[in-house]
């Protein structure tokens, strides 16, 4: 099933050099009615390097799934810096649309 990105967050907590072998773990983070959040962990031999968050949908043609119709039922709460992401989100679009007018 197709896939779009609506919003990404990446968090360097140490460098990563360029053409370095990295491990990625990924994890379902959370999942509402219209989008679900992943988190993937980049690792260089134990040390957890970086983290990235994605807000996706999935689409059939133009329409949005719901990932719970994709995944499975889903019955969590959403974790507080989902929330935090939200709005920062919200914020820089509203600043974005400010100043194309």
């Amino acid at each position: 099933m197709p896939c779009q990105n609506a919003a990404q967050l990446a968090h360097f907590l140490k460098p990563v050099g360029m053409f370095k072998r990295v491990r990625v773990e990924t994890v379902l983070a959370y999942a509402d009615d219209k989008c679900a959040y992943f988190c993937h962990s980049f690792f260089l031999g134990e040390q957890r390097h970086a983290e990235v968050w994605v807000k996706m949908k999935f689409k059939k043609a133009s329409l949005t799934v719901r990932p719970a119709d994709v995944i499975g039922p889903l019955a969590w709460t959403k974790p507080p810096h989902i929330d935090a992401w939200e709005h920062a989100i919200a914020a820089s679009m509203a600043a974005a649309s400010l100043a194309g007018q």
